[in-house]
């Protein structure tokens, strides 16, 4: 049975949101290499499960969660320059593990139904160009609604212990309450992902034409461009070090006094 844990949240002001990105920042310079291992020995996992044929790919959605969580506490050990021992994998599988399936599993279900729905109603409404941005739009605000709910979840589950019900709907209300500072969080991070594309597509081309083409990345890329292919790896590191950061710095402050 699910504790009856008392969870308070803080309204942010706007400019939070450039605030929480520059914290980010600067806590992953101060951090940087034990960060970095962090993030490769994640990456490294997560591909090695997405090479398995199907099972990989089940195992990835189911246990991404999960993972979220022991990232998000193992950076809180380096916050505080605590050891990360191999006791935090124990804790997790046996006492948060259903927690984070339920939250996996419902984030998919979510997002599947979304997809289905889009790939149902686009077509439908393809010739009435009020009726397809009305539905677009009805798309996205469902899309944005399942961002919010899962973008403190983990974090609430991992620090709080709390079920995934409970998690999912204080999520929310955290995110609608600072849907500004986060609007703005997001307006940073978009702009800057776009240079960052605009950068890597230019040094290579050849790569981002196969994967803007196909969307895969297999073994064929490995063997035949091992550059481009660490260049991918390099920058999945990185983006899993700086998503990690952001989503901790962004818990620690909206939820005070909840990082333990």
């Amino acid at each position: 049975m699910e504790q009856k844990t008392l969870l308070t949240f803080q309204k942010k002001p706007f400019i939070s949101g450039a605030g929480w990105f520059f914290e980010t920042i600067s806590f992953m310079l101060g951090v940087s290499y034990k960060l970095l291992i962090l993030s490769t020995i994640f990456v490294l996992v997560s591909m090695g499960m997405s090479f398995i044929p199907i099972v990989g790919e089940v195992l990835s959605n189911l246990l991404w969660a999960l993972f979220t969580g022991v990232m998000l506490v193992s950076i809180s050990r380096i916050d505080k320059d605590s050891p990360i021992s191999i006791k935090l994998g124990k804790y997790f599988f046996s006492k948060n593990v259903l927690s984070f399936l339920g939250l996996a599993i419902s984030l998919f279900l979510s997002t599947s139904f979304i997809s289905v729905l889009a790939a149902f109603a686009l077509p439908i409404v393809a010739g009435e160009v009020v009726v397809k941005w009305l539905v677009i739009i009805t798309l996205l605000t469902m899309y944005l609604v399942v961002l919010m709910i899962t973008f403190f979840s983990p974090a609430l589950i991992a620090f709080t212990d709390v079920g995934f019900v409970k998690a999912i709907k204080t999520s929310l209300l955290a995110s609608l309450k600072n849907i500004f500072p986060l609007f703005f969080l997001f307006v940073i991070v978009i702009t800057l992902a776009v240079i960052i594309i605009m950068l890597w597509s230019s040094m290579f081309p050849d790569l981002f034409q196969t994967l803007k083409a196909s969307g895969d990345l297999g073994l064929d890329t490995l063997t035949n461009s091992p550059m481009s292919f660490l260049s991918i790896f390099g920058f999945g590191v990185m983006l899993t070090a700086f998503s990690s950061s952001l989503s901790y710095i962004v818990f620690k402050d909206v939820f005070e006094g909840r990082v333990q």
